[in-house]
């Protein structure tokens, strides 16, 4: 194992060597600090495009992004989501698409009602129109926004007990990838835990993301050194 260097002025300093230390011994089980060099670079999956149709067509007012934001922020159930992707007539960017699913994780994880009401299969059918839109712009996510959409997607799925299918994790392991040099240290963190509470099991992802993780190791802070040990040892 490489030295860990901590700074002694810090009161959280020796539970950040635990940290860093119980990291590298999670990555020295899997092999990665061996071998950090054997990875295996995948090409772009395409998705066999499917149209869904929706009940409800009213145009979006032409606001700007900052207002699209406001009001994704602003919904107070996943209905409200839902509906707010369905009436924007003009391509979301891939922020707002991250921020739909953001609010729907947070909307789950507070409000039980809403929570329950999205265990059921025709409500969760009601997200596919959105997990459609989602899959298509995947290659166009910015690395950390897409290590944003991996951390709720999986949250979403793990709480509503909901199975976003085989098809999207394939793609998004393939831009993860891609992509992981470029995480930083929580989007790193976000991703390990994702992928292993949706039990996502590729080597190349894996290895990728650790040779990622070990490059700035240093960064981390407790919680994400913690979540990503976590990840590593399920």
């Amino acid at each position: 194992l490489f030295p860990i260097e901590c700074a002694r002025n810090e009161s959280s300093s020796e539970k950040k060597c635990f940290c860093l230390y119980s990291l590298q011994c999670a990555f020295a089980g899997h092999g990665i600090l061996h071998n950090p060099h054997d990875t295996r670079k995948t090409g772009f999956i395409v998705r066999d495009t499917k149209f869904f149709t929706t009940n409800e067509s009213r145009p979006y007012s032409k606001s700007a992004p900052g207002n699209i934001q406001q009001d994704i922020n602003g919904c107070s159930s996943v209905n409200d989501v839902i509906n707010l992707h369905t009436r924007v007539n003009i391509n979301i960017s891939c922020k707002n698409l991250s921020l739909c699913w953001n609010q729907i994780a947070k909307l789950v994880t507070r409000n039980r009602i809403e929570q329950n009401k999205f265990r059921m299969k025709e409500n969760q059918a009601q997200l596919e129109p959105l997990l459609n839109e989602t899959m298509l712009s995947i290659q166009s996510f910015e690395p950390n926004i897409l290590a944003a959409l991996c951390h709720k997607l999986s949250k979403i799925e793990k709480l509503c007990r909901w199975n976003v299918g085989n098809e999207i994790w394939t793609v998004l392991e393939s831009e993860i990838i891609q992509s992981a040099e470029f995480f930083n240290p929580m989007g790193t963190s976000n991703v390990a835990w994702a992928l292993a509470t949706a039990r996502r099991s590729s080597p190349a992802v894996w290895n990728e993301l650790g040779n990622a993780a070990l490059r700035n190791i240093h960064e981390f802070s407790p919680q994400a050194s913690a979540n990503t040990v976590w990840a590593y040892a399920t």
